[in-house]
């Protein structure tokens, strides 16, 4: 089941405004695998930040920001981190 707050394709319009070479995905909400409880996630600080990626079996996982991006972006929640993973495997 998909659920979509009001408002919540604006802010990714207006990232890609800014630089047409961004690629967004809004913030996905986890259901946990093993009990299927719901876990929200608020952002407060950068190591609240977590992105799909793909262990060497292939197999999705969320993964904390890598270090180096953290400290690029520094405390700044706003800016878009740079990450590469597909988008298909955390739907």
């Amino acid at each position: 089941m998909l659920h979509l707050l009001l408002g919540w394709l604006d802010p990714l319009i207006a990232r890609i405004k800014e630089d047409e070479t961004n690629v967004l995905v809004p913030l996905i909400d986890v259901i946990d695998q093993e009990t299927f409880s719901y876990m929200h996630h608020s952002i407060t600080r950068v190591s609240d930040i977590f992105v799909g990626g793909f262990d060497w079996g292939l197999l999705f996982n969320w993964h904390q920001l890598p270090e180096r991006e953290a400290k690029r972006i520094g405390n700044k929640l706003h800016v878009p981190v740079r990450y590469v993973t597909s988008f298909l495997g955390s739907v």
